[in-house]
């Protein structure tokens, strides 16, 4: 039977990483950010996004992505004009 410790990154406990809450907490305010104040879109849109499966999961390719920043259209709902 597997621990759940065996799950958790860093460890567990009084000695794990103390950078592990900060960095969760970092991309969780940043990816927040990003998907309440911009467009995302492919660009190109003809983009290859079919996915590598091992070793990690990933795309075959890199993806280019351009954002829009929302606020600029007044489409931003936290931002209105």
């Amino acid at each position: 039977m597997l621990h759940i410790v065996a799950l958790t990154k860093k460890g567990n406990g009084p000695r794990n990483c103390i950078g592990v809450t900060l960095t969760d907490s970092f991309v969780k305010t940043a990816c927040s950010y990003l998907l309440t104040h911009y467009d995302w879109a492919l660009d190109p849109p003809d983009q290859n996004t079919s996915y590598k499966w091992l070793p990690a999961s990933r795309p075959a390719e890199p993806l280019h992505l351009s954002f829009t920043r929302l606020d600029q259209t007044g489409s931003c709902p936290t931002h209105p004009q």
